[in-house]
């Protein structure tokens, strides 16, 4: 027979299901005598000259198997493994157990002959206890299948509860599920059933993997525990090129990218680039997107220093070293130095100050934790210093040698609280730690890799809390606007700017 004679397969598909409806209290004997050694033949060599088989073999077919029997056979053929594992039923109609239906795909199994038939040994039966609920079915999977390689889990005919429970393991597991389709116009409306050789075995993608729902899930899980680098490096690399058609609309895709600039404009602005962040945070306002950069990214972005990592590194460093002046210095004019300008300090010291309380509660980096808080305090203990010189009697303000001076640390504490003119109040008092102690050990812990523990960290983020409030209340010459922005918004709220809501569903929002 012809593989391309349809009219011949057709005919003698028919023949056989005749055999069946006068044989249904024997079908064994018929799929013995009549489906193996025969039909199935002419349906394999039809479905190969079709390329209706799917591309590569697996180790591990597992069949969940429901009252037909051809679809089984025919995977088993085409996917050659060396081990079929079988999920059944515990009842198939009220006189067959799915224990004496085993019974009956072991013996067919062996008979597929030498090419694609499994000796005994090589057919594993789950637990017959199965229940067809998703949940069993799903534990049945786990315990049986987990420590296999190369799995591909058949659904083909089997009950909607099992077919549940089993995508369930294969989302869980990250394992492809196979199914057995038929071409609509080779389908008897009569007997309710299509051609077995008008069949194609199918792979169903891992939703998970199709959709990248545990790439969001990440990201989202990333973005809020600002690690902001690594969502954006997640979205870039793991999930940008699935939001695109059929699946996704092209505006899913420009959200996505939207979203994509946010997070580099939040990593920008965690590692200090105020700059760099500005002009992230200005891209996504030219895209339309009413973006609430943090307040220190839209107060300092003019004057940080510009990114300079495509300069070698000694020409980098020297960059950098010279913005630093600038910044001390006030280009020229020392009243317009960083140190003596609030409406720069303050949204820098606020910033800062949240940025060391996520360094210890989010990473854990009790020791990076310590020092930017002692460096902090420093920063606002130069402040006080310098309004002193500017605010002296004689009235002969800064000058730029007193910018350059570099005395920190206990010195400088010193020296303030020893001013009579207007001693320092001791705002460290209720903190659990001195500033003096803190700069000690901030010292020792540059030369030496101190173990921090968590609660001095805690406590030198206090002490820098602390200092900051009484900067604000007692040494400020204005009023300062409040409601400043010192964090990221919400995953949710962010989605909802970029467009990402449109198509991420409610689990990956919250």
């Amino acid at each position: 027979m012809s593989t391309g004679d349809d009219a011949n397969l057709k005919e003698l598909t028919e023949r056989y299901w005749l055999q069946l409806e006068q044989n249904s209290r024997n079908r064994l004997s018929v799929w013995r005598s009549t489906y193996v050694p025969k039909l199935l033949v002419y349906e394999l060599a039809y479905m190969k000259a079709h390329h209706a088989f799917p591309e590569q073999p697996c180790a591990t077919l597992v069949l969940l198997v429901g009252h037909s029997v051809e679809p089984l056979l025919q995977a088993i053929c085409a996917y050659q493994p060396s081990e079929v594992v079988l999920v059944l039923s515990r009842h198939y109609g009220r006189d067959l157990t799915g224990e004496d239906f085993s019974a009956v795909l072991r013996d067919l199994i062996c008979r597929l002959g030498p090419q694609h038939g499994l000796s005994e040994r090589k057919i594993t039966i789950v637990p017959q206890e199965v229940d067809g609920s998703p949940e069993a079915v799903f534990q049945a999977l786990r315990e049986t299948v987990r420590s296999r390689d190369e799995v591909v889990i058949d659904i083909t005919g089997a009950k909607k509860s099992m077919v549940a429970g089993a995508f369930l393991y294969a989302a869980y597991a990250n394992v492809p599920v196979s199914y057995v389709d038929f071409d609509d116009e080779q389908y008897n409306v009569h007997q309710q059933r299509p051609y077995g050789f008008a069949s194609t075995i199918r792979i169903f993608a891992n939703p998970y993997n199709q959709f990248a729902l545990r790439d969001w899930e990440r990201v989202q899980q990333l973005y809020n525990h600002y690690h902001f680098r690594e969502a954006a490096r997640l979205l870039e690399s793991g999930i940008l090129d699935m939001v695109r058609p059929p699946r996704f609309e092209d505006g899913h895709r420009v959200a996505a990218k939207r979203l994509l600039t946010a997070l580099r404009c939040y990593t920008l602005w965690d590692s200090g680039d105020f700059r760099g962040a500005s002009a992230a945070a200005a891209t996504l306002r030219s895209e339309g997107v009413d973006f609430p950069a943090p307040t220190a990214v839209e107060v300092l972005g003019a004057i940080w220093p510009e990114d300079v990592s495509d300069r070698p590194a000694q020409e980098a460093a020297g960059a950098l070293l010279a913005w630093h002046e600038n910044l001390k210095l006030g280009s020229g004019d020392p009243h317009q130095s960083f140190y003596l300008c609030e409406r720069w300090l303050i949204p820098y010291a606020e910033d800062e100050l949240a940025r060391i309380q996520r360094l210890y509660t989010y990473n854990e980096d009790n020791r990076s934790a310590l020092l930017r808080s002692a460096s902090l305090n420093e920063v606002l203990l130069r402040a006080r210093d310098l309004a002193l010189k500017r605010d002296t009697v004689e009235g002969r303000g800064v000058a730029r040698r007193d910018l350059r001076e570099e005395v920190g640390g206990k010195p400088l504490l010193a020296r303030l609280t020893n001013n009579t003119a207007r001693p320092l109040q001791e705002f460290w008092a209720d903190c659990g730690l001195d500033v003096g102690t803190l700069f000690d050990l901030r010292n020792k812990s540059i030369h030496t890799y101190l173990s921090v523990p968590t609660h001095v960290a805690a406590a030198a983020w206090r002490v820098a809390r602390a200092n900051l409030r009484d900067f604000r209340t007692h040494w400020a010459t204005a009023d300062q606007p409040r409601g400043a922005v010192i964090g990221a918004v919400s995953w949710r709220h962010l989605s909802e700017l970029c467009g990402t809501d449109a198509f991420l569903t409610p689990n990956l929002l919250d």
